[in-house]
């Protein structure tokens, strides 16, 4: 009986949902349809094309504001600059001076100021000696007559004769000087600017001392998309300037510019060492002219004569360079330097950029520091 009650149940549910599905199809059928509004296709967004007409007058309702142009400085206003402190040292000192009678104690005073701008005592003795020659005793010192004396005798101090690294041959340059003085950064410098100079540069990674030199030089030479040869940390140096200069032949290079190590602690080592890489490149570079350039740093002063001292007793050095002259107050170390070894300057650093290593001009250098 409960069988017959719950079939009739499901019957009756059955006939029930079918009714009302008839019943929602036949409402739907008789429904008008949806109107769909009909989008447009959007093109794709491109950038217009520059108009060809030339720009607007300035008489047009909207006004156009116009950027000033970069302004430019000269490689004479980057020295004045860098020799800032030095050039205000001297001229200060000497405007002290001037108005009183030249005498010995006045010359005296004189040689003290350019001691205290860093030229050292026997550029200072040479200086003060020209100063005597030319200057009248018992008159009035004047600042502009002592200041033409001194830039004359600053710039023939500093113009030595130096053999210019020719155009119309390949050069090995060997790059000197102790750890810190800025010799690998110097050395991406010249990689740039012979670049400039449409000169096929490579780069030899030659101290094999430390790794963070061999990094940095592979920075530069990537940079700068010229071609670099190094071997691992601890390799032998002489191994390395070996196939550097085998390279260079290879691939007809016209500058190879090669990193040295810096480490005078151990000076005996450092001076075998040099002594190997010089005779390398002396017998495998033999259509190369060689030159060898000590890298000094200008801020240290007086302690840069003394790199030169140290490293004259291990190689010949034929050229010196500069850096770190922007700002300092010891400009007037370039004057001590040449004075006592003799040895032309080749290059100057006036800042941090790859281009800021400028090849020397006495005639500037002097103009920047007396001028």
């Amino acid at each position: 009986m409960l069988v017959i009650v719950f079939l009739a149940i499901m019957l009756f549910s059955i006939v029930a949902t079918y009714t009302l599905i008839a019943a929602i199809n036949l409402e739907d059928h008789n429904r008008p349809a949806l109107e769909i509004e009909s989008q447009p296709i959007l093109a794709p967004t491109t950038k217009p094309v520059p108009s060809l007409e030339p720009p607007p007058s300035s008489s047009s309702s909207e006004t156009v504001s116009e950027q000033p142009p970069a302004t430019v400085i000269s490689i004479g206003e980057r020295l004045r600059s860098g020799f800032a402190k030095t050039r205000s040292s001297l001229l200060t000192g000497l405007a002290n001076l001037s108005g009183n009678k030249i005498d010995g104690q006045l010359l005296d005073s004189i040689h003290e100021l350019l001691y205290r701008a860093d030229v050292g005592n026997q550029a200072a003795d040479t200086l003060v000696q020209y100063c005597r020659d030319n200057l009248n005793k018992g008159d009035d010192l004047s600042l502009n007559t002592i200041k033409k004396l001194l830039h004359r005798a600053v710039s023939d101090i500093l113009d030595l004769p130096n053999k210019t690294l020719s155009a119309d041959k390949k050069h090995v340059i060997l790059l000197v000087g102790v750890n810190g003085v800025g010799k690998t950064t110097t050395i991406g410098k010249l990689a740039n600017y012979f670049k400039e100079q449409n000169r096929k540069v490579l780069i030899c990674a030659g101290d094999t001392f430390r790794a963070a030199a061999i990094d940095q030089l592979q920075v530069w030479a990537e940079r700068l998309q010229v071609d670099f040869v190094k071997h691992q940390q601890g390799a032998d140096p002489g191994a390395v300037v070996f196939d550097a200069i085998q390279t260079a032949k290879r691939q007809d290079n016209d500058m190879l510019l090669v990193d040295t190590a810096g480490r005078l602690h151990n000076k005996e080592n450092l001076m075998a060492e040099l002594a190997k890489i010089r005779k390398i490149i002396t017998k495998q570079a033999e259509n190369y002219q060689v030159s060898t350039w000590i890298v000094l740093d200008a801020t240290t002063g007086q302690n840069a004569v003394q790199q030169v001292k140290i490293f004259l007793e291990m190689v010949q050095v034929s050229g010196i360079i500069v850096t770190k002259l922007d700002g300092t107050a010891k400009g007037g170390v370039l004057v001590g330097i040449c004075e006592q070894f003799k040895i032309p300057l080749q290059f100057i650093g006036i800042g941090e950029q790859a281009d800021d290593l400028r090849p020397f001009e006495a005639r500037a250098v002097a103009d920047s520091m007396l001028a």
